[in-house]
């Protein structure tokens, strides 16, 4: 099925989303609290359906409803009210405060539900929550914030993506374990496309019971993402902003030209020397902060305008915003502009249309991916700029110039070059930008009280186009002297249509939520990229045929579909006994005739104990439910488009003596695999007691993927050496506790507190060919999915174990690596397992303040039991052995005078390596596996809201201002810039002190 096939939906639904505005039926009201205080950002939504809005600054609210339809008016920290539409035209609601937070509603994947009657897995985090720190990214404010939920940098750089992971890891490739986000109904788009200020809530899906509304597409979990939505009444204006300078923090000490000289002075032992010019910035104190000279003070800022309102019988929302983060690389940026626009408008009693378009558009710049590599590895003794070279040392012809920087720094070694001539624009460029939009479209309509309709039309495109210029100065390009430029460019679009039929009703005790779907989905891809070399001038990537020789190129084109058929019921019983079944039929177009369609149930119950007579006696709970639930889903992202089909490739074949252009096959089909498939078994508790405020949920799950899609081996007489087939399992289970409480309300003063604990273990199953280990792979029977196997660092040879370290062929101050075999020698032999790349355990800790118009709060986040390779350690700035480059000054290395048992000492070097004792490559790799532990305070926040009398004056409704601390203090015993990502690599920034002020204005 085709796009154009559907291009009738569009102008439909368009011509009813801008025309039929006459007939209405819409209700309004305000909500506040016991004492007549507004309370903005109240859940208003129509029970049995994703359908609501939320109040205004104000507290006022306006909903398009029809007779039959039950609203649910919910807020963080009080009690959830239901009202009967009936013929009512207004309700001013009075929310009372109480513990029941978690009674809100929640969005489930093609409708919603009370919390209170939920049975599977979700968790929810609002506006007030996303915008607290003020992420440039989205998907930053779900780090610690929602348990099961492991949010990572990859790296420092503005505009990197970060990796998002819930319950652990399904598969070896992290490419195909990132969950599925839906914005505002549309599938596959990108979370950090939204500006976190356009967001109302995003609801997790985590268990399989939730996800197997999306079937083959819910293996990973479903993160929802619900823009904000217009309200009835005048327009209403705000605007957010804040304005930050970034500085660096977190940074390594590094040596001193003086301590440089006095640790390698000694020619003989370490063969490089100094030059003249080095003597001369060591004899007069002179030392080079290379860091500082290609990093700078950036400035991160945020503006975004949004006027929302409407009739009773539409609404509207608009918004555009923008986003600037500078790098602390020098010329490294990133910039987004959003806009944001939805009109929902109720025809008549019985018909509602709506439609929404969210428009992105980035633009990243690099700055240069050497530089910060370059900086930590330049010799302190260096000089920078030609000028500053002193005679007669200028006339030596590999010192520079390039412009007025010195190529060589005035020193005897051209492996590491100047690394501002890095960073100048003129040398380097690096920039990707690119478009994307998201749009729906819906139709619904009521046939019977309580029986809905509804179409939408949803579609997603996204453009980019990545250029990068090498020219003949960089690193990459001293050796030949000849530039280079590239580009890629990519296309991305896909559609969805979802036809949906929902049914809710109550009968007595009995109470029905019935779903029905039909859907439909597809995706095109194209790219192209082409690579050249020998550029004549400066024209990056725009002028590529000027290029001598054309290095790379390629272009590709891939499409898929999937059709789905979906049920859901929901059936409570007296409020107390609560059942959910789903089952879900997916067919898609990566697998073969006979292996498309699969079919993924899933079902859940939950019981209410708190209903009971005997837990009601007990005056303990204000509520207690126990949930158990069963599912299976697929995860299509496990197999590309044609996987299943053998390829074939252009080759040479000799032809009577002549080469001539042939094709053959690459790879062998197996048109057998099918779907790989998670199970999954979920226990929950959800708990709030009486008297005290104090809510939460505790979770255990198991979940078991199996028919994981590897690559087998095959016999060689095959021609090939494997083919891909369902020859996997990994397993993940783990513990989730989220808690809530207000620790003290008291007058003008509260005091309330957000705890969120995460603990997953994940371990292998089953490896192609019922092997137990794969070592080229690093899989492991038994062991984690990202299992670390290599040497055991087991700290450093000391004073008095001579003998010992003699059977080694070492001397003390070196290296001590396990000799697991005991044979008295260390080679491949005795690599073990020494830890993993995934945490034991993460949490959060929100705390919030308030007295009278004052508010502060904090977050703290910590990660235990993830262990990396040390990117700073394994770096050549950690080889202290070598006089090559700089190191850290932080390192405690051992020395006569001083036993360290963490690093070894730069005058013996790390031994163990045959070729050369002193570089020690096999010792090495084995110290740089550390664990990555730490504790970091992200941000702390101080704000002011101006009171209700200056606000009349001022014509406002709302006026706050504040300041805050973004990453203020990290604890941690990694060495490292930042160990949450493992930084000190080439390819990325510096971590980052941010101070910022801003402003949120309602007008």
């Amino acid at each position: 099925m085709k796009v154009k096939s559907f291009n009738y939906y569009v102008v439909i639904l368009l011509f009813l989303t801008f025309n039929f505005t006459f007939a209405q039926r819409t209700i309004s009201g305000n909500v506040s609290d016991e004492e007549g205080v507004p309370l903005p950002g109240v859940n208003v939504v129509i029970k049995g359906t994703d359908t609501g809005t939320s109040t205004d600054f104000d507290g006022n609210y306006s909903i398009s409803v029809s007779d039959s339809d039950v609203i649910t008016f919910s807020y963080v920290g009080f009690i959830d009210q239901e009202i009967e539409v009936a013929n009512a035209e207004s309700f001013d609601i009075s929310l009372e405060m109480g513990s029941d937070e978690l009674e809100e509603i929640v969005l489930t994947g093609y409708g919603s539900v009370k919390k209170r009657d939920l049975t599977g897995a979700i968790a929810q985090i609002k506006t007030e929550v996303i915008q607290r720190a003020n992420p440039i990214q989205a998907a930053a404010s779900l780090q610690g914030q929602v348990a099961g939920v492991l949010v990572t940098r990859a790296k420092g750089r503005p505009g990197d993506d970060l990796d998002i992971n819930i319950r652990g890891l399904n598969n070896f490739d992290d490419e195909k374990t990132r969950p599925l986000v839906v914005v505002d109904g549309i599938m596959g788009a990108n979370i950090n496309d939204i500006n976190p200020g356009d967001i109302q809530t995003i609801d997790v899906l985590k268990d399989a019971s939730s996800t197997a509304v999306y079937g083959a597409r819910g293996a990973n979990g479903v993160i929802i993402v619900t823009t904000k939505k217009g309200a009835t009444g005048k327009p209403s204006v705000s605007y957010n902003g804040y304005y930050g300078i970034k500085t660096k923090a977190h940074i390594p000490d590094m040596l001193t030209s003086k301590e440089f000289y006095e640790l390698y002075q000694d020619e003989d032992r370490y063969g490089r020397g100094f030059t003249a010019q080095e003597m001369y910035n060591v004899n007069n104190g002179i030392t080079t902060d290379f860091i500082d000279l290609v990093t700078r003070d950036a400035i991160q800022q945020n503006h975004n305008f949004s006027v929302s309102g409407g009739s009773e019988s539409t609404t509207y929302n608009f918004s555009a915003g923008k986003q600037l983060e500078e790098g602390l690389v020098q010329h490294a940026d990133y910039g987004r502009l959003t806009l944001n626009a939805g009109i929902e408008s109720s025809v008549s009693d019985k018909f509602k249309v709506g439609f929404t378009a969210y428009i992105t558009q980035n633009e990243r710049n690099w700055g240069s991916t050497e530089a910060v590599r370059s900086a930590l590895r330049a010799r302190p003794t260096g000089t920078p700029f030609f000028d500053d070279i002193v005679e007669p040392n200028k006339r030596d012809t590999n010192f520079g110039p390039v412009g007025d920087l010195a190529f060589y720094m005035g020193i005897n070694d051209s492996q590491v070059i100047n690394p501002l001539v890095e960073t100048d624009p003129d040398n380097f460029q690096r920039q990707r930008k690119s478009n994307s939009m998201i749009a729906n479209a819906y139709f619904e309509y009521e046939i019977i009280p309580g029986l809905k309709f509804k179409t939408s039309y949803s579609a997603y495109t996204d453009n980019y186009r990545e250029g990068q210029y090498a020219g003949t100065y960089t690193k990459t390009r001293k050796g030949s002297r000849s530039p280079v430029a590239s580009t890629a460019q990519n296309k991305t679009s896909n559609y969805t249509v979802d036809n949906t039929l929902n049914y809710n009703k109550e009968f007595g005790k009995h109470s029905i939520d019935a779903t029905a779907l039909f859907s439909v989905f597809e995706e095109y891809n194209e790219s192209m990229n082409i690579g050249v070399e020998d550029l004549p001038y400066k024209s990056l990537w725009h002028s590529l045929g000027t290029g001598a020789t054309v290095t790379s190129y390629g272009s590709n084109l891939n499409e898929y579909s999937i059709v789905s058929y979906m049920g859901r019921i929901n059936y409570g019983f007296d409020g107390k006994y609560l059942l959910t079944i789903t089952g879900r039929q997916d067919g898609a177009s990566q697998l073969a005739d006979g292996n498309k369609w699969a079919f993924f149930p899933s079902a859940a119950i939950g019981w209410r104990m708190s209903e009971e007579s005997f837990v009601k006696g007990l005056g303990v709970f204000d509520n207690l439910k126990l949930r158990a639930s069963y599912g299976e889903v697929g995860n299509n992202a496990s197999i590309s488009p044609y996987a299943t089909q053998s390829n074939i490739f252009q080759t040479f074949y000799d032809f009577d003596g002549n080469p001539s252009l042939g094709y053959t096959i690459n790879s062998l089909a197996n048109q057998g695999v099918v779907w790989e498939r998670s199970k999954e078994l979920n226990f929950g508790l959800d708990f709030s007691l009486s008297g005290i405020r104090l809510s939460g949920t505790v979770e255990y799950y198991k979940r078991n993927t199996e028919d994981l899609i590897l690559d087998d081996k095959v016999p060689n007489s095959t021609g090939f050496n494997n083919v891909l087939d369902n020859v996997g399992e990994i397993e993940n289970s783990g513990i989730e506790v989220s808690l809530n409480s207000v620790n003290v309300s008291k007058g003008d003063f509260k005091w309330s507190s957000n705890l969120t604990f995460t603990a997953n273990d994940d371990k292998v199953v089953k490896l192609a060919g019922g092997i137990t280990e794969d070592i080229g792979n690093a899989r492991f029977v038994g062991e984690s999915v990202k299992a670390y196997y290599t040497y055991k660092f087991e700290g450093i040879w000391q004073l008095g174990q001579e003998a010992e370290a003699a059977e080694f062929g070492q001397v003390p101050g070196q290296i001590r690596i396990r000799d697991l075999n005991g044979d008295k020698k260390i080679n491949s032999d005795d690599r073990m397992i020494v830890g993993k790349g995934t945490p034991d355990w993460t949490a959060g800790l929100r705390n919030q303040f308030n007295y009278k118009n004052w508010d502060m709060s904090f977050f703290v986040y910590t990660r235990r039991g993830q262990m990396y390779s040390n990117a700073f350690l394994n770096g050549t700035y950690g080889d202290i052995a070598s006089d090559r480059y700089n190191r850290s000054a932080d390192l405690d290395y051992w020395t006569p005078d001083n036993p360290s048992n963490t690093y070894y000492n730069p005058v013996t070097g790390p031994g163990l390596n045959s070729k050369n004792e002193r570089k020690g490559g096999t010792s090495r790799v084995g110290l740089s596996y550390q664990l990555a532990d730490f504790v970091r305070i992200s941000d702390i926040t101080m704000g002011y809201s101006l009171p209700n009398d200056i606000l009349s004056e001022l014509g406002v409704s709302r006026f706050r201002f504040y300041g805050q601390l973004q990453n203020p203090f990290i604890f941690s015993d990694f060495l490292s810039f930042d160990p949450e990502y493992n930084s000190g690599g080439n390819d990325d920034d510096l971590p980052a002190l941010t101070v910022l002020f801003g402003v949120n204005i309602n007008f």
